[in-house]
């Protein structure tokens, strides 16, 4: 019997990980108990971002690539191509969410899918030119950062989508129009909601965060917009922008995690593709740069 109590408290006793984690969680709960006023001011404004700008901008995209694959658009561009174009048009992240559409159709295994996802899930015009161009005086610095963007994804590309050619869907009966149109309506709002809950946590997290953290690239590293905001009009400012639109963001990261549910796509290619991507992205504005601060 002592032997059996033994066993169990064994078992139950916790891992240094497992102590780490209840920890962090300890300190977090009482971080927000103390930081009452900011907490809730963050979490008002990560709601006027998700519906003010993320809803308007992404939730007809959505339902319109998940409607356009139920009908069969896959079956008329190769499913790489398809990921491509509407992850460069889109932004983040409706690259991930075209790539997890595809998989759940079959126009990709999770092989290819997770092959293609680094190099198709991007930031798209709207918010380069828009917010991170309009960080800097220069002109025509949007455009530089948009255009070294894509060159990084295009050879990210070309260079995964070897091994992901993925095969065009086999004939079937499209569902009605209807059935479909509702299915589409539904996922979307679904993704909606996941990525508004991850819009409104790196809100908050990205507040605290900035009490004691001023470097926009830390910054950046975790929520976009939020290191963006912070850049200088500066050549360095220039190279990190390049730099943190090709990571993406941890918040990013989480909300493209929270489209591909559902697939079984692993993260791990797509987070050391885009860690290649801010690296070559840097290197590209650095040798740019130049040109608008020679």
């Amino acid at each position: 019997m002592y032997s059996e109590v033994k066993k169990m408290e064994k078992r139950w006793r916790p891992t240094m990980g497992q102590a780490a984690a209840d920890g962090a969680i300890l300190v977090m709960m009482a971080v927000l108990l103390m930081q009452r006023g900011p907490v809730g001011r963050a979490v008002q404004q990560g709601l006027a971002l998700w519906a003010g700008t993320v809803v308007p901008s992404l939730f007809p995209f959505y339902v319109t690539v998940t409607l356009a694959v139920s009908l069969g658009m896959g079956a008329l561009l190769p499913p790489k191509w398809c990921a491509f174009l509407l992850g460069a048009l889109g932004g983040y992240p409706m690259g991930a969410a075209t790539v997890g559409q595809l998989c759940r159709k079959g126009a990709l295994s999770r092989r290819q899918a997770a092959a293609l996802l680094g190099c198709c899930n991007n930031a798209g015009p709207a918010f380069i030119l828009g917010v991170a161009g309009s960080v800097f005086s220069p002109r025509g610095c949007g455009w530089a950062l948009w255009c070294i963007h894509l060159v990084t994804a295009a050879g990210l590309f070309l260079l995964l989508g070897r091994g992901g050619q993925g095969r065009r869907p086999e004939p079937e009966a499209p569902p009605a129009f209807p059935a479909a149109f509702v299915a589409a309506v539904g996922a979307g709002a679904g993704a909606m909601v996941n990525i508004g809950g991850f819009v409104v946590l790196f809100s908050v997290v990205t507040a605290l965060l900035g009490q004691a953290v001023s470097s926009p690239l830390a910054l950046g590293a975790v929520e976009l917009t939020c290191g963006v905001a912070r850049l200088s009009d500066s050549p360095g400012g220039f190279i990190t922008a390049a730099a943190l639109l090709g990571w993406g963001g941890v918040s990013v990261h989480c909300q493209t995690a929270a489209v591909l549910e559902g697939t079984g796509v692993p993260m791990g290619r797509y987070l050391a593709a885009k860690t290649a991507q801010a690296l070559a992205s840097a290197a590209l504005a650095w040798a740019v740069a130049p040109f608008f601060w020679g």
